[in-house]
C-alpha cells in the first residue's frame, strides 16, 4: 500500500510542477496587473501556488483555483495597505518600465501600465478581470465576491479615472519629459 501511494503522490507532484510550468507565466503577468507592485505579484503568486500544491489532487480546476486565490490575496493586501498612507502618482518602481528607445506599442503600455498602478486597488481589480481578462460583469462580480451593480461603478469609476490619468500622457509626450 506505500508503493501505491508513493506513486501517487509522485504522479500528483509531477502533474503540479508541469502545471507550474506551463502557466507560471501567464498566473504572474495576471497577478501583475491586478497588483502595483512587481514583487507584490510574485509573492501572491507563490501563495496561491503554495495553496494550489496542499490541494492539487482534489481540485477540478486548478486555473481556475488559483486565478481566484490570486485575486482574493490581491483584495486582502489592499484591504491591509489601505492603512497605510500610499503616493497616487504615475511613479513606477519596477524594472520593467520601457526605455526612450522602445517601440511606441510597448511605451504606451508603459503608460498604461502606470496608469492602472495609480488606480485604487478595486477599480484596477475590476478593469483588469473585465478587459485584460475578458470577463463579463456576472463572472468579474463572482470573482471579486461583490454585486454586478458594483462591478458596474467600479468599471465607470476606474475608466474615468484612467482618462483624467491618460489625458496629457501619450506615448510621445512621455518620452519628450
Amino acid at each position: 500500500m506505500r508503493v501505491v501511494n508513493r506513486d501517487v503522490r509522485e504522479a500528483e507532484e509531477g502533474a503540479f510542477a508541469a502545471f507550474v510550468t506551463a502557466r507560471g507565466s501567464a498566473l504572474l503577468r495576471f497577478a501583475r496587473a491586478l497588483t502595483s507592485h512587481a514583487q507584490d505579484a510574485e509573492d501572491v503568486v507563490q501563495t496561491a501556488l503554495v495553496r494550489l500544491a496542499q490541494r492539487f489532487a482534489t481540485v477540478d480546476n486548478p486555473e481556475a483555483y488559483v486565478r481566484r486565490t490570486i485575486v482574493t490575496l490581491t483584495i486582502d493586501r489592499a484591504r491591509r495597505s489601505a492603512r497605510r498612507p500610499e503616493r497616487m502618482g504615475l511613479e513606477r518602481s519596477d524594472e520593467n518600465v520601457a526605455t526612450p528607445d522602445s517601440s511606441e506599442a510597448a511605451a504606451w503600455a508603459d503608460v498604461v501600465g502606470r496608469a492602472l498602478d495609480a488606480l485604487p486597488p478595486r477599480q484596477r481589480q475590476t478593469l483588469v478581470l473585465r478587459f485584460f481578462e475578458d470577463l463579463s460583469e456576472a463572472e468579474t462580480a463572482t470573482l471579486l465576491k461583490c454585486s454586478v451593480g458594483s462591478v458596474k461603478s467600479q468599471t465607470s469609476r476606474g475608466l474615468a479615472r484612467l482618462r483624467e490619468l491618460l489625458a496629457d500622457e501619450t506615448p510621445a509626450t512621455r518620452s519628450s519629459r
